[in-house]
């Protein structure tokens, strides 16, 4: 999946955004780990030296700690026809209005999420997020879809 660019609207500015397409076949393939906080750190992370090694799997359900409080994952699978990517940005803009592009430097086809305390459930926006194409897709359907529901409506 590649992005096209799109239009944003940052603090009433509009921008663009772009994706380095040459970035994509260079970037690397990656275990990634989706945390719902904000670390005040940029850059790499020894998540294998650090992190994974308390990362205890049982079945479907993962468990672990972060600066001592439990956390309970679970792995997802990107959807199916999608790819994610870990993108980064090399040179920040001046100014907000300024267009941006974003380099891919890894992708992946699944990834771990956590939750602070809390098992993993359906209702999980990450989850929910995860099924987004496949309801996308049968809500707008495909021409093959839109000509079935038309022989439909001529044999009433």
């Amino acid at each position: 999946m590649f992005f096209a660019p799109r239009e944003l609207v940052v603090n009433k500015q509009k921008m663009s955004l772009f994706l380095n397409k040459k970035s994509v076949s260079k970037s690397s393939v990656a275990d990634v780990h989706l945390l719902g906080c904000n670390i005040e750190h940029t850059g790499d992370a020894r998540v294998s030296n650090f992190f994974k090694t308390t990362v205890h799997k049982n079945e479907n359900e993962m468990t672990a700690t972060f600066r001592g409080r439990a956390l309970c994952g679970q792995e997802l699978d990107v959807p199916t026809g999608y790819t994610g990517f870990v993108l980064k940005e090399h040179q920040k803009p001046f100014m907000e209005e300024e267009d941006r592009t974003l380099q891919a430097v890894h992708q992946f086809d699944k990834f771990s999420y956590w939750n602070l305390e809390k098992t993993p459930s359906a209702n999980d926006a990450v989850v929910k997020a995860m099924m987004w194409p496949e309801i996308a897709a049968a809500i707008h359907g495909t021409e093959e879809t839109n000509e079935s529901q038309e022989s439909v409506k001529g044999e009433r």
